[in-house]
């Protein structure tokens, strides 16, 4: 809520652990991308990030009230939200996903979910 004046829940689950520095970083940086874009284009009053990781993945998941989007149109970065379609595409050469559940006017959810050993 400091940065961004909007009241934000955090739940954390599962099993403190270091990943490797990679898998950190993405993560943090997908965080990052969620929540701006929580903050800039959906007008959220309210967040909650749920984190939880256990041995074998970590699954954060942000959902806001805000004014929600259309996942396909922004999943082909073609319109502003290039930056979810970017995040798939580096979840995924990590062996993760990115879920987004959303409609216009219904707020949405966003699921990064990552595996937590290296890639093969």
């Amino acid at each position: 809520k400091e940065k961004t004046g909007i009241p934000t829940t955090l739940q954390l689950s599962g099993t403190e652990r270091r990943l490797e520095s990679i898998r950190e970083v993405m993560l943090f940086r997908g965080l990052q991308e969620l929540l701006s874009n929580a903050r800039n284009h959906a007008q959220a009053t309210a967040i909650t990030v749920d984190f939880d990781c256990d041995e074998e993945r970590v699954r954060i998941q942000v959902e806001d009230n805000g004014l929600g989007f259309d996942p396909e149109v922004a999943l082909s970065g073609e319109s502003r939200a290039i930056g979810l379609a970017a995040l798939k595409e580096r979840l995924e050469v990590l062996g993760g996903s990115l879920t987004l559940e959303s409609q216009t006017g219904q707020g949405a959810r966003v699921t990064m979910d990552l595996p937590v050993g290296e890639t093969r």
